[in-house]
């Protein structure tokens, strides 16, 4: 995720338009504890799910009291065996943010991973799904955390907004991988954002605008 929040120019000249991509300078650390040591890093703390196989975004409040950090000063991220279909799913924190809608709560401020998503082949023999093998299920959810919506909005056609001014407007998801310009609303679409549903393999760039919108996030 950090390589995400880091993308070179090399990495956005895949694009198929010219666009101001950039990256966002963020860097993540892990941390993590053993239940009743403390808050350390260089501890992991397992939660036990007892005789829970998998959870939804039902259970979001049961699985994350199972494992916490205060959240004004962490960002929690849970990986779990997560059903209903979802790879990951965030919840954002406390903010102004336009589209950003309420009820917030600091007691689920995060983000869920499904641990078939979670982490990179690149980085060791893994067993992730196939399309999703890059940890970008990561960079897209804490996206969504620091304040970003998905690149085609609340699906209202051409008239849907991201409140990023620098992505073209998309009226719907984009699934797989394309393989050159996809066109909607009568101009190519930014499917490479790592806002959009594409492969983890076809993602690769933030925009200007996006890490304003991050920054104000943060914050917020």
């Amino acid at each position: 995720m950090n390589e995400d929040y880091k993308t070179t120019e090399r990495r956005c000249s895949k694009y198929t338009r010219r666009i101001s991509s950039r990256s966002i300078k963020y860097r993540y650390t892990v941390c993590s504890c053993e239940a009743g040591s403390g808050w350390s890093s260089n501890q992991r703390h397992h939660a036990n799910t007892r005789n829970q196989n998998s959870y939804t975004t039902t259970n979001d409040v049961e699985l994350k009291s199972l494992s916490y950090w205060p959240a004004e000063d962490y960002l929690n991220i849970w990986v779990t065996n997560l059903g209903g279909g979802f790879l990951g799913y965030a919840h954002f924190p406390i903010t102004t943010l336009q589209g950003t809608d309420p009820p917030y709560d600091a007691a689920t401020d995060g983000v869920v991973i499904h641990y078939k998503a979670f982490g990179s082949s690149a980085d060791g023999s893994f067993s992730l799904l196939p399309q999703y093998n890059l940890g970008r299920t990561a960079t897209h959810e804490v996206g969504h955390y620091l304040g970003l919506l998905h690149v085609f909005g609340d699906f209202s056609g051409c008239g849907t907004t991201d409140y990023v001014d620098d992505t073209p407007v998309q009226s719907d998801r984009t699934f797989t991988c394309p393989t050159g310009p996809l066109t909607q609303c009568t101009h190519h679409v930014m499917y490479q954002n790592f806002l959009d549903y594409t492969d983890d393999a076809c993602m690769n760039l933030f925009t200007r605008g996006s890490d304003c919108e991050n920054s104000n996030g943060v914050g917020k």
